[in-house]
């Protein structure tokens, strides 16, 4: 839903770990004023939904965290996409 991720943060700052979140989301998280900046800074790994960008992203961004100093939490965000016919037709 719109609110997960708020949720997500909230969890995480109630334990204290909102500076060890890892998170796996859409690229499109970067234009959200405010909080694009500050996961880029996070170093949340940023996916565009096409493999052969996301194959690379994701291999140096899980590649990053097996080196990562301290523990973290790691949360993958499975988003989609908001179902329409056009969409669906388009697709096909």
């Amino acid at each position: 839903s719109d609110v997960d991720w708020m949720i997500g943060f909230a969890v995480c700052g109630r334990h204290c770990a909102l500076g060890a979140l890892k998170v796996i989301v859409k690229t499109g998280h970067l234009l959200i004023p405010v909080f694009g900046i500050m996961e880029y800074f996070a170093e949340f790994i940023f996916l565009k939904r096409n493999w052969q960008d996301d194959e690379k992203a994701l291999d140096k961004g899980i590649n990053g965290l097996k080196t990562y100093p301290q523990p973290f939490w790691f949360i993958i965000f499975p988003e989609g996409t908001r179902f329409s016919q056009s969409r669906k037709e388009a697709n096909q």
